[in-house]
């Protein structure tokens, strides 16, 4: 008869443990004590392939919905293997209704997360793609789905543009160049686009951004440029989200030159541009019942931090978009300058047009201290500020979210001391006692990674330098905001 699947097929089944299924398999069980907990393949008069694929248990102390996700990844991985271009994802009904004995929390999207872990195996990186790398997979259904594949792809298309521009190399990944990437995608999608490219504006509009891109400036590819990015869900706007992304499209340090092997890697830097810019595209993309009354405003601020005549040094005191007079302690810690200009923008327009921008809240997305990695290993971490949390919190809803989708999501929190660590007249540099030419200092001489709060001070720092800190909770009109670094999540496992 009509085999009801092509020869290109897969069925990857993700279980606790495997079931065998068939005589072979029976056959395979009674020999193979690792039959349950291993990936196991074998042929399908059906499907053409057959893979099992086992989460292991679900209840053990930090089990969480990840292991369902890197079930399928790993099921996935063996069929493409075995020359499958096209896959069939079950997921045990079992998962669905497992709760974890700890928190209660429920797996109620483990299909979700196990159709995303299939997508992020099939990802071929954009320079791979652009010399003619093949596509591992072609299509991929869920059984029992819903509405999740249409979610799966819309979140999938974003996490394309941020993988994309994330892991593209310094030349391929220049600002102008990253730019373009993200406004062909966007705009694609019905996203308002506006690349601010022209020095002039640069300079006067974002100093501090500026600032960063002085020594770059003579090499007109390694230009500056801001991204902003608009779009709105159906209905009128209920709420607002302003994010600010970093777009470092690399650092070398500057004046403070990375040596010793630190900058390698630094193409990453832009990852909290390439984050926010594949947050709105999968807006964008998603069921316009998800999004209905939203409204995201976006700005990207790309630039590449270099070393030459022109490179700004520690000591400079440069005035903020804010007009916040901010005395530079170390060109390496730049992200936050670029932010702080960006961040200022985002605040002065939601300002200037309430009616256009109900409820804001603002965020910022950086791989921004080494200090987040020493403190939370791979894991992103989010910051509130006051403002944010007599709100209700952006930093814990993230996390709840974060565990549920399998993404882990760290919090953490702001205190004074934050700020007298950046205040006029503090310690940080042998010029920062002289309190009375500067509002705000940047940073100390030494890394983030061995000063102590080193991923909270910045934070402090961009509440100031962006003005967002005079709309602190107790202010006439408070403006929550939620600082993310995601130095700890980014990685280049393909």
């Amino acid at each position: 008869g009509t085999r009801p699947f092509p020869m290109s097929h897969a069925r990857v089944v993700v279980s606790p443990f495997n079931s065998p299924v068939g005589e072979a398999l029976e056959t395979l069980a009674k020999v193979d004590a690792s039959f349950a907990s291993r990936v196991v393949t074998a042929p399908s008069e059906e499907h053409t392939r057959l893979v099992l694929s086992p989460t292991g248990s679900l209840l053990g102390d930090t089990d969480d919905v990840r292991k369902v996700g890197a079930a399928a990844e790993a099921g996935a991985a063996a069929a493409i293997a075995m020359g499958a271009t096209q896959l069939t994802l079950s997921i045990d009904e079992r998962i669905d209704t497992t709760r974890h004995p700890a928190d209660g929390m429920a797996y109620e999207h483990a299909a979700l997360v196990a159709h995303l872990g299939v997508l992020q195996r099939a990802y071929i990186p954009l320079q791979a793609r652009e010399t003619k790398a093949p596509p591992t997979l072609e299509g991929v259904s869920i059984e029992r789905s819903g509405a999740v594949p249409d979610l799966a792809v819309a979140i999938e298309e974003g996490r394309l543009l941020a993988r994309d521009c994330g892991s593209a190399d310094p030349e391929r990944g220049t600002p102008l160049r990253m730019a373009a990437d993200v406004e062909t995608a966007c705009q694609a999608a019905g996203i308002a686009v506006e690349v601010v490219d022209d020095l002039d504006i640069l300079r006067a509009e974002y100093p501090l951004l500026f600032a960063v891109a002085r020594a770059s400036t003579v090499v007109e590819r390694h230009r500056p440029c801001v991204v902003r990015l608009a779009w709105s869900g159906t209905g009128d706007p209920k709420r607002t989200l302003c994010i600010a992304g970093k777009g470092v499209t690399y650092d070398t340090g500057g004046a403070d030159l990375k040596v010793g092997g630190g900058m390698a890697g630094m193409r990453r830097d832009k990852c909290g541009a390439a984050a926010a810019a594949g947050f709105i595209l999968a807006c964008a993309r998603a069921s316009p019942k998800l999004t209905a009354g939203l409204r995201v405003e976006v700005e990207l601020g790309c630039v590449r931090n270099s070393i030459g005549a022109e490179a700004f040094v520690a000591d400079e005191i440069i005035t903020g978009h804010a007009g916040k007079r901010v005395l530079i302690g170390n060109t390496d810690a730049e992200g936050r300058l670029v932010l702080a200009d960006v961040l200022s923008h985002l605040r002065t327009r939601a300002l200037a047009e309430p009616l256009r921008h109900p409820r804001p809240t603002f965020l910022s997305l950086a791989t921004l201290t080494g200090h987040a990695v020493r403190s939370f290993g791979p894991f992103a971490v989010a910051t509130d500020s006051g403002a944010a949390r007599s709100a209700g919190g952006v930093a814990p809803h993230l996390a709840a979210a974060g565990a549920r989708l399998g993404q882990p999501v760290e919090v953490s929190s702001l205190r004074r001391e934050d700020f007298a660590f950046i205040a006029p007249g503090c310690g940080g540099t042998p010029v920062s006692g002289c309190s009375t030419v500067y509002d705000v200092l940047q940073a100390n001489t030494a890394s983030t990674a061995v000063t102590s709060r080193g991923h909270q001070f910045p934070m402090a720092f961009l509440l100031v330098a962006s003005g967002l800190q005079e709309h602190g909770a107790d202010a006439a009109l408070s403006l929550p905001y939620c600082h993310v670094d995601l130095a700890g999540s980014v990685a280049d496992s393909r």
